[in-house]
């Protein structure tokens, strides 16, 4: 039964405006297009114009096509495109068979053997190949058929492909780099011993040259910049050693990490290859499997029990090869006035079927929006697929669109939630445990981490020896303008003054270390010493007056302040110090003496031969720098 309807309508369950009785009426379908040709009596031709509906009863329920293109004459003539389905047809095998060979009354059938394979060659992605280098089936012809065969990724692993790509590409540059460290570590500690053996020949030259010297007072002196000489040195070497120690204990650490990056890296391109060679070999598989036999196809004009859809399996008795065949329908003509086929087509190879609904079905227009309590829409059109979501007044927006510029994607919605891991090209990933790989990144105001890893820190107005900082990571190094920290522990500051603030309680110290010389500062005291002879030169501002002293390691050697000069059994090498109106200081008298004297509370006036006392002075301080 055919029935028209106006273009405006959208509910077909009634008779429309008139039931057809058609001349003829044929629906022609294949895996691209469905339409309906249809031809009848004059007298209908005010129903069969541009855009109406017809109603047609098929073998899968009620279809509707839209009349494009009508034409007049003697009988009315009219064109219709699918855009309405009762039931979405399923292929299925609904039992439809036939027997090659047998004369078939309307039946015309080709033999194509191109793509017959029993022996294949596949090379995959990569250029990838099997270890065995093919497959192959006990050949049921006359001879071996032997092909090969270029093979794609399956799009089931293509997102799994590109994340080990990406994986192996990080995994590789990882132990390029921890190789190139390793590189960097050994050269740093082969440099160290060499300029530790070097230091220890130089001692040996000093050592040489001190044993040759005498007792005379200028060899004397020389022995003692020799021992001086030979100190630097032994700090020096201990300071390289200490270098050499860390370097190696990095080193070690780096080796590690080398062989457990190496794993990685191997494991990762192990399962890289794996999933190619198991994906080429299934799709091989499936290629050999579907070519042993030659595509045969049918094209029968009658009809076919069994059929009622294009992708129904029709099964073909194949005498001369022993087998039966699947084939599979893929166009038909069917004449709507008999309820039957015309003409039936279907082949061995099945054609590739754009969806379950065909292509045609694309071209569908929705009749949903008729239906009370609909709240979607689906819209279709040459450049863009949309798709709407109307859920208590609030619209959700997916939108599939291209342009000149290219393809874009728009999604709007009060959530969106993303299942899975979201990447971007292959520069930008959120994995699923919610962290994010990106190639390089931009990110304006505050990070906050309890864990930084990388390589260095840099500003953003950093230029060696100009401006900003830099605060290389690996090593330790911070470069900038005035103050710089090297790998080696040393320190350079330029272009200004040191402030150090420190607490004011009285036991604050700065303590600054010189090989075996130290030096203490606290709020009362400036101390200097040597750590292996315990000479020391300090200044005291500690008690009721400022004062320097001197000391030898046992004891104290001299006090000087404003007030007084004590000396604890040390000699005076003047003879007399006079100070006018005072009992004389003489050799009798000369130790442990203080000045003024407790007995006087007049001012000192003068000094008579303080020179020499001076001078006394003078070289003890002399020999205490020089310890």
């Amino acid at each position: 039964m055919i029935k028209a309807f106006k273009a405006t309508d959208n509910d077909y369950t009634s008779n429309g405006d008139i039931i057809i009785k058609p001349i003829s009426a044929v629906i022609t379908k294949n895996t691209e297009d469905e339409y309906i040709e249809v031809e009848a009596p004059l007298k209908y031709a005010e129903f069969l114009i541009q855009d109406n509906i017809l109603i047609v009863d098929t073998l899968t329920g009620k279809k509707g096509y839209q009349i494009f293109n009508p034409k007049t004459g003697r009988t009315a003539i009219v064109k219709g495109r699918l855009i309405y389905q009762e039931n979405q047809p399923e292929p299925a095998d609904r039992g439809a068979v036939i027997s090659y060979g047998k004369n078939l009354i309307d039946c015309n059938v080709s033999e194509n053997w191109d793509d017959v394979v029993t022996k294949i060659i596949p090379i995959g992605y990569n250029e990838a190949t099997l270890p065995e280098g093919y497959l192959s089936v006990t050949t049921p012809h006359q001879r071996v058929y032997e092909k090969t065969v270029e093979f794609g990724l399956s799009e089931s692993i293509e997102d799994n492909i590109e994340s080990l790509e990406t994986a192996i590409d990080s995994g590789i540059t990882l132990v390029a780099d921890l190789q190139n460290f390793k590189t960097v570590l050994e050269n740093r500690i082969s440099a160290c011993d060499m300029a530790v053996s070097n230091l220890e020949a130089d001692i040996s030259v000093l050592q040489i040259r001190y044993n040759a010297l005498g007792t005379s007072e200028p060899e004397l002196k020389e022995k003692a910049v020799i021992i001086a000489q030979i100190s630097e040195i032994n700090t020096e070497i201990s300071s390289l050693e200490a270098n050499k120690s860390a370097n190696q204990v990095v080193l070690t650490q780096t080796i590690s990490d080398l062989s457990t990056a190496q794993a990685s890296l191997s494991n990762l391109q192990s399962e890289y290859s794996d999933l190619i060679i198991t994906d080429l070999r299934s799709q091989a598989q499936a290629y050999l499997n579907d070519n042993i036999y030659p595509h045969i196809n049918y094209d029968l004009d009658a009809h076919l029990t069994g059929v009622v859809e294009v992708g129904d399996t029709v099964k073909v008795k194949h005498e001369r090869l022993n087998i039966d065949m699947l084939a599979y329908v893929t166009s038909y003509q069917y004449d709507c006035t008999t309820s039957k086929f015309n003409n039936i087509q279907f082949g061995t190879q099945r054609t590739t079927l754009k969806s379950k609904i065909s292509g045609i079905e694309q071209n569908i227009k929705s009749v949903s929006d008729s239906v009370k309590g609909a709240n979607s829409l689906l819209e279709q059109l040459a450049n863009q697929f949309i798709l709407k979501v109307d859920s208590n007044g609030k619209i959700g927006l997916f939108k599939l669109s291209s342009d000149a510029s290219g393809s874009q994607i728009l999604i709007k919605a009060d959530n969106i939630n993303i299942e899975g891991i979201v990447t971007a090209n292959e520069y930008f990933k959120v994995l699923e445990d919610g962290s994010i790989e990106a190639v390089n990144g931009t990110f304006k105001g505050r990070i906050i981490a309890s864990t930084f890893i990388g390589g260095a820190i840099e500003s953003d107005n950093y230029q060696p020896n100009v401006s900003g900082m830099k605060i290389y990571l690996s090593d330790g190094t911070i470069d900038s303008k005035h103050f710089k920290v090297n790998s080696d522990g040393s320190v350079a500051i330029t272009g200004g003054a040191i402030n150090i603030e420190t607490g004011s309680d009285s036991t604050s110290v700065i303590t600054l270390k010189f090989g075996t010389k130290i030096m203490r500062v606290t709020p009362t005291s400036i101390t200097s010493y040597n750590e292996t002879t315990d000479k020391t030169i300090g200044i005291s501002n500690s008690g009721s007056e400022a004062y320097i002293y001197f000391f030898d390691g046992e004891e104290n050697v001299m006090q000087l302040s404003t007030q007084r000069i004590y000396m604890p059994n040390r000699p005076i090498v003047c003879s007399e110090i006079t100070v006018g109106g005072y009992e004389p200081i003489t050799p009798a008298n000369k130790n442990n003496f203080t000045y003024p004297p407790s007995s006087h509370n007049q001012n000192i006036s003068s000094i008579t031969g303080l020179t020499d006392i001076l001078n006394n002075l003078s070289s003890r301080i002399s020999t205490l720098e020089g310890a």
